[in-house]
């Protein structure tokens, strides 16, 4: 089950994802980790909710790690006693696969 998708808004150097990390902000462990540099815009957040959206950008070069990192992020999610992450994040992807499978979302960007 993947817990990322790719976005609209790919430039040059850098491609737009979007994925599911819990409230501990694992990925950011995970990614120090690998050596990778993520830079994140937005992150959706909820008080009552033990999940959070993050939007990012990640060089091009870096791909390949981003995703191997993510696979590493959702067995670390569900280690750490977020048993219906993948739940959650299947909901999610869903979700979002309604309105096709890449997302334009030039709408959280427009203070850049």
């Amino acid at each position: 089950m993947k817990n990322y998708l790719p976005l609209n808004g790919e430039t040059e150097n850098t491609i737009p994802f979007v994925f599911v990390d819990c409230d501990n902000d694992l990925h950011e462990i995970i990614f120090a980790k690998r050596g990778l540099t993520v830079y994140v815009f937005d992150e959706l957040v909820r008080t009552d909710c033990r999940y959070r959206i993050v939007f990012c950008d990640v060089d091009r070069k870096d791909v390949v790690t981003f995703c191997k990192a993510m696979e590493e992020l959702a067995v670390e999610v569900e280690r750490y006693g977020y048993v219906d992450y993948y739940e959650f994040t299947a909901r999610f992807v869903y979700g979002v696969n309604q309105y096709g499978s890449r997302v334009n979302m030039t709408l959280n960007r427009l203070n850049d």
